[in-house]
């Protein structure tokens, strides 16, 4: 049973250590200090000094997982399915980490941006030119209807802009401090451990 709770708390504490890498990879925020004092609380100095020098340090942290998952029934006789099913979940995580990097790396054509602002641009300044005649009565409510239209679609081009990057820790970005922070209390809670970590409240209204 010592064993087995070992086993669970260092699986918990790892997994804990590769969504925090996670975030800090796809936020561009692995070179900073704080990216040591973070992952030192989930995984001894030994193995943080070889993850931080890896090329993927939540890869690296998935393997060193995986070796665990195989010291631990290499010494048991628990049953083949229950070893494949741990495998599989790492290979899940994996996976979802995968896709997470492909959406930050994937870039899109110069030409799509440049032609997506090319027709805002020529729509915002066609609108009024078509709606509004310079020999007719312009009523106030009429040119701010149309006034209000062209705004609209230069609006949503930024905001498209915007979410191209979806990591860049802004304010419209996915919060992925808060979703680190919201896995660790659910996680710890499961362990039946008492400090649990305070969650983590928005800023200024925004969540990180």
């Amino acid at each position: 049973a010592a064993e087995l709770d070992g086993l669970r708390s260092a699986l918990v504490q790892g997994q804990l250590a590769v969504i925090n890498a996670l975030r800090l990879r796809l936020r561009d925020q692995l070179d900073n200090p704080e990216a040591r004092t973070c992952l030192g609380a989930f995984v001894e100095q030994d193995e943080l000094d070889a993850v931080l020098t890896a090329p993927n340090p939540a890869t690296a942290l998935l393997a060193n997982q995986s070796k665990t998952i195989n010291r631990f029934f290499a010494n048991e006789t628990a049953p083949t399915v229950l070893l494949a099913e741990f495998q599989n979940t790492l290979n899940d995580i994996t996976n979802i980490q995968g896709g997470c990097e492909r959406i930050k790396t994937t870039a899109f054509p110069d030409s799509v941006t440049y032609i997506s602002k090319s027709l805002v641009t020529v729509l915002a300044l066609l609108i009024p030119a078509v709606f509004l005649e310079p020999n007719e009565v312009i009523y106030p409510l009429e040119l701010a209807v149309v006034l209000f239209i062209s705004l609209a679609f230069v609006v949503v081009y930024q905001l498209a802009l915007e979410l191209m990057h979806p990591f860049d820790n802004g304010r419209n970005d996915t919060p992925m401090s808060t979703l680190c922070n919201t896995i660790e209390r659910d996680l710890v809670t499961m362990l039946g451990d008492a400090d649990i970590p305070d969650q983590l409240q928005p800023v200024k209204g925004v969540l990180m």
